[in-house]
């Protein structure tokens, strides 16, 4: 099986290699020389991989994005489960959701085996509830273990165009340094069974509790039909394997849901049910949790909220089998939201440009002075009456034609969608954070702002091409 699987793989790579005509300098880029991406974020993915194929005896995979990651115990469930004496081992087999459901599915699929039990939990978000697919994000995540190539179903003609990106970028990375990954976005993060358990993760550090760059819209219109057919025929695969699966909500925070009303939640399940050939096993309800449970987004649990999904996923499996002994593991008391920490902060210089309202502890920035509206490089200010600027608002640059480059200071901790629309001449926006989880940023950063960089030292750059949310901007990131 080992060699057939390998031989595959290498029938993949010849092909990409064959359709580009690559030369030799970049095939040993490429796969000849050792991944930049291990102690990354990404690095996770060969060794879930490896975990689902090396389990002996039944297991229960859990397959969706990053709230699997950031979401589910496995060593609870198992203990829990094993106490009404069912024996099984819980694979944890979710990342990254630009890397795609699709390609989660895919590398799970012939590792699945008769007794086992599938839990699928995608996210509710237009992108993990669909057939997408990141040939980059897929090359930094089997970079180093190309026996995950041949087990990606019909990826081929994307991973072939993402090929000549994967090797420039990786060629960068050898010249200044290979991404050892920030906070909990670092591979030894996780744990020996790739729990998320290893990173310290409080209490929600998001401004006001939520991400409002990422608001998660309860739709079941966001399923679409080629997305429900290709998880069902994974379904039949199941079966044929002799598994079961079963679907699970994934949780989501409560302030960041746009429409949570018990008519519009019992609408969204509905549509799933509809859609999928096999049974829900969870109430949507009891996954639409309080701000307090989580951590960075609107998706990802901190430790506490890891600990009640993961009590909350295993009364669901426990229903399954008909059981209805409690639950032994207790509910921890949920975690405070602290405020920026107070102190005696000089005021800063480039305060004079901007009027300030209170806001999450500290200070938003609301808009430009008229002295500021006429400058062309300007500075956030770090602080104004003694305490942070923690934000500014959308309108304070957008629709600024004059300004070229901005600078944004380490105190700020968002960056919302269009805030920078319609700075036609904005080139350059420098962030002073050292790393890429002191800052977050949704998908529209730069819409309307065609011509501008981000720019990062040189230090945290290889950080923030493999972030998780900052991934996304690689090809506007410099140092």
């Amino acid at each position: 099986m080992k060699n057939k699987k390998a031989l595959y793989a290498v029938t993949i790579v010849i092909s990409i290699l064959l359709v580009l005509a690559i030369p030799l300098t970049l095939v040993l880029v490429g796969f000849a020389t050792p991944s930049v991406y291990a102690d990354s974020y990404y690095g996770e993915l060969p060794l879930m991989y490896e975990n689902i194929r090396s389990v002996k005896g039944k297991k229960i995979v859990i397959i969706g994005n990053s709230n699997v990651a950031f979401g589910v115990d496995s060593e609870l469930i198992e203990r829990e489960l094993a106490a009404d004496g069912l024996e099984y081992k819980v694979c944890n087999f979710g990342l990254y959701g630009a890397i795609g459901t699709k390609a989660m599915l895919d590398l799970s699929k012939n590792y699945i085996s008769e007794g086992d039990i599938v839990i699928f939990s995608p996210e509710a978000d237009a992108q993990s509830l669909s057939l997408y697919f990141s040939g980059l994000e897929a090359w930094r995540g089997v970079d180093g273990n190309w026996n995950m190539l041949s087990d990606l179903n019909g990826a081929g003609a994307i991973m072939t165009g993402s090929y000549p990106s994967f090797v420039a970028e990786k060629y960068k990375f050898k010249k200044s340094g290979a991404p050892q990954g920030a906070g909990v976005y670092a591979r030894d993060s996780f744990n020996a069974r790739c729990d998320m358990k290893n990173a310290d993760r409080p209490y929600n550090i998001m401004s006001g509790g939520y991400d409002e760059n990422n608001i998660i819209e309860l739709d079941g219109g966001l399923l679409k039909k080629e997305f429900l057919t290709y998880v069902n025929d994974y379904y039949k695969h199941v079966v044929r394997a002799g598994a079961e699966m079963y679907f699970s909500f994934a949780p989501v925070n409560r302030t960041g849901v746009r429409d949570c009303s018990p008519a519009t939640v019992e609408k969204f399940y509905s549509d799933i049910d509809d859609g999928l050939d096999f049974p829900i096993i969870s109430d949507p309800n009891a996954y639409i949790l309080d701000p307090e449970w989580f951590y960075d987004s609107n998706l990802h649990l901190n430790s506490a909220g890891m600990t009640l999904r993961s009590i909350k996923l295993t009364e669901d499996i426990k229903n399954v089998f008909g059981l209805t002994s409690p639950v032994k593991t207790e509910i921890p008391e949920k975690p405070d939201i602290p405020l920026p920490p107070d102190g005696e902060l000089a005021d800063d210089i480039n305060a004079k440009y901007f009027t300030f309202e209170k806001r999450d502890g500290g200070y938003a920035a609301v808009s430009l002075t008229e002295e500021g509206k006429s400058l062309t490089k300007i500075t956030l200010p770090a602080a104004y009456m003694g305490k942070r600027v923690v934000t500014f608002d959308r309108d304070v640059f957008a629709g600024n034609t004059l300004v070229k480059e901005i600078t944004v200071p380490q105190s700020v901790r968002v960056l919302k969608d269009g805030a920078f629309s319609g700075c036609t001449s904005l080139k350059r926006l420098n962030l002073l954070h050292t790393s890429p989880d002191e800052i977050s940023v949704g998908i529209k950063l730069l819409e309307g702002a065609a011509n501008c960089k981000i720019y990062v030292s040189r230090e945290a750059y290889a950080n923030f091409v493999t972030n998780y949310y900052w991934g996304q901007y690689a090809d506007r990131l410099y140092y």
